[in-house]
């Protein structure tokens, strides 16, 4: 309702163990996918993107630019999981504000 999708970067869940080598494969694997499904959703190929967790961003970041996605997280946002809520909060609202996307007001601090 706010205007924002959440796609995950790859279709099946990650295995509770998974390390960043395994994540980041799993990524990689699913990265042709990810992109299309990126350009059906935004059609108009100006609509914002942020990456959210580090093997997401470390596999997707450049990939996605090159395919001419806007990308706008320049380094990886905290996923909210596992203690990571508030450092995701702040870089969350330093990238809305930063590009003027949304009033983050309502973002909880």
């Amino acid at each position: 309702n706010d205007g924002f999708y959440l796609v995950d970067a790859v279709e099946n869940p990650m295995p509770d163990d998974a390390n960043t080598k395994v994540k980041e494969e799993a990524i990689r694997n699913s990265l042709s996918a990810l992109t299309a499904k990126l350009w059906d959703l935004c059609r108009d190929h100006d609509t914002p993107i942020i990456l959210i967790g580090a093997p997401v961003h470390t596999v997707c970041s450049a990939a996605l630019r090159a395919a001419k996605l806007r990308v706008l997280n320049e380094v990886s946002i905290n996923t909210p999981a596992q203690g990571g809520q508030k450092q995701f909060r702040c870089k969350l609202r330093r990238i809305l504000d930063l590009h003027q996307i949304v009033s983050s007001d309502n973002i909880p601090s």
